[in-house]
């Protein structure tokens, strides 16, 4: 299966919950929903990267699998993250954020990415689809 590609937000399941869970403030979880991101995903000599942009923010994050690294999340908090690679079609991102643990797994089909997004008890979904390559 190949991870990497270019995918577009299609829809979203309790993402707001979530937002409210790890403690993004009110006004950008009512910007949150306008937002339609694209997900650029490379990999190069076991350096990955994740390219995020949307209309408000671009994010980029580059790391190795297993190797713990530093990163600001879009609302601007600081935190520890770790990728590891659980199989073929799946990355499964854990996260520190002032001393709080979260945890996305991201999978991979022919057609989309579902990102699984984990807070303590509130779990959201947001589903990319592929974008075909030119």
């Amino acid at each position: 299966m190949k991870v990497e590609g270019k995918y577009s937000l299609s829809r979203s399941e309790n993402y707001d919950a979530y937002l409210a869970e790890i403690g993004v403030s009110y006004f950008y979880r009512c910007l949150a929903p306008s937002v339609k991101p694209i997900f650029t995903i490379t990999e190069e000599g076991g350096v990955w990267k994740f390219d995020v942009k949307s209309s408000i923010k671009t994010t980029i994050i580059n790391f190795k699998l297993g190797e713990p690294f530093d990163e600001e999340t879009p609302d601007g908090r600081m935190c520890n993250s770790t990728f590891f690679q659980e199989s073929e079609d799946t990355l499964r991102q854990k996260q520190i954020c002032q001393g709080r643990e979260y945890e996305t797994i991201f999978k991979f089909d022919d057609k989309e990415m579902v990102a699984t997004l984990k807070s303590g008890d509130v779990t959201a979904i947001r589903v990319y689809e592929r974008i075909p390559e030119d």
